[in-house]
């Protein structure tokens, strides 16, 4: 006869209460549910299951534990029990330390750590690799809707995408600890707006579907120019468009290969029967 179904009840309960649920517990919970099994069976059967792993001990028993245990429980019980956001590292750590006392082998590193927390639904970035809860947002949920609103003024006052970091430097009302990405996920946790990725959105009537490269703007500019355009006038194609950190500008134009330097802060295009070094 199959117990699926109470396994799965044993499983989860095991994971609950990870490394202080006892065979003889379990007994107690569900033996009724197993029919007339003394506790040795009932305890071969756990095994039998292939879903639980019995850990025997001097000090608490027998202690059920599930084969595999659900890291995204696992990462946001974590976070429930801190006070503040930690950084992915000290999750890892934590993390870690929990599967090698309760006799784990296999754990993901770091960087895994970091996407799972990164893709998991209800867990915000703060930046700089640190992750938290709704609870450790420096914008309560209330507030939310009136912050989103603001945003998508922001939006269509600029009639371009518009990214956190660039609303928040001239919304310093929301409190200088919020931060770009944090506003980000709530952003997307809200929903309504077009996220293009790098903590920029847009509205959803532009229909865009992907983020522009401030690399591919800059180039349409010059292919369409007929003469070198000044770098100041490259910088004002580009913020036409969406925002840009305009302190790192020049690292932007030192990805363009086939761009010339005319001096005087111009630059174009090399024309392709021309050889610059001759």
């Amino acid at each position: 006869m199959a117990y699926g179904r109470e396994i799965k009840e044993i499983e989860q309960k095991a994971e609950l209460l990870l490394g202080n649920y006892t065979v003889e517990q379990a007994y107690q919970d569900f033996s009724l549910k197993f029919g007339n099994v003394n506790l040795v069976e009932f305890d071969e059967m756990l095994i039998q299951s292939g879903r639980l792993r019995i850990q025997h001990g001097k000090k608490n028993g027998a202690v059920i534990y599930p084969r595999l245990l659900n890291r995204l429980n696992f990462l946001r019980g974590i976070l429930e029990r801190s006070t503040k956001p930690l950084s992915s590292r000290k999750i890892h750590t934590e993390f870690k330390a929990m599967h090698i006392v309760h006799g784990f082998k296999n754990y993901p590193g770091v960087r895994r750590i970091h996407s799972l927390l990164s893709e998991t639904p209800g867990i915000f970035y703060f930046g700089k690799s640190t992750f938290g809860l709704e609870k450790h947002l420096h914008v309560n949920c209330t507030h939310w809707p009136t912050l989103v609103r603001e945003f998508e003024g922001c939006l269509r006052q600029n009639q371009k995408p518009t990214s956190t970091n660039e609303f928040l430097k001239f919304h310093r009302e929301w409190g200088d600890e919020l931060t770009a990405q944090e506003l980000a996920d709530i952003l997307r946790q809200v929903g309504g707006l077009t996220d293009l990725g790098r903590q920029l959105f847009a509205l959803p009537e532009w229909r865009l579907s992907k983020r522009e490269k401030i690399v591919d703007i800059i180039r349409q500019a010059l292919t369409s120019a007929s003469t070198p355009l000044s770098e100041e006038h490259l910088i004002e194609a580009v913020t036409h468009r969406r925002s840009a950190f305009i302190q790192t500008f020049a690292g932007y134009l030192e990805k363009i290969p086939e761009m010339f330097r005319y001096g005087g802060g111009y630059c174009g295009l090399t024309p392709p029967s021309e050889n610059i070094y001759e």
